[in-house]
């Protein structure tokens, strides 16, 4: 299945007798995917920033953009700058679990692709890391 590339991260915040308490801090894709995903047609961009979520959690997330085909830097930066700000007002109106949870099945990542696609057409749109400060 295509989730095989997605590692979620951790932290053990309490035990209480026999259940362990844990909160999510990171998700990210494997490195191996990356490579694979990468092909040699269109450009790479690739992007990271601090960014907050809706319950003041902070927060790492670097995007990952491959365009459809060679474009002028002036379109890649277009693109780079409209991911960021989509990113940061979905986070700012959602909490860091659900922010997480919209990346697993792959949610958040289609919304923002469709949103970019007025700009470039992207062959791939992914959220590489995302990881609690």
């Amino acid at each position: 299945s295509r989730k095989q590339n997605i590692e979620i991260g951790f932290r053990i915040k309490d035990l209480s007798g026999e259940k362990l308490i844990t909160e999510l801090i990171s998700y990210q894709i494997s490195p191996a995917h990356i490579k694979r995903i990468t092909r040699r047609t269109g450009n790479k961009i690739e992007d990271s920033f601090i960014t907050e979520s809706k319950d003041k959690v902070k927060f790492r997330i670097k995007p990952l953009l491959l365009t459809k085909s060679e474009t002028k830097r002036s379109i890649l930066a277009n693109l780079r700058r409209e991911s960021r700000k989509l990113i940061i007002e979905n986070a700012q109106k959602t909490e860091f679990i659900n922010l997480i949870q919209s990346l697993i099945p792959y949610q958040l990542q289609k919304d923002i692709k469709n949103s970019l696609k007025k700009i470039y057409p992207l062959a791939i749109y992914e959220i590489r890391v995302l990881e609690k400060i």
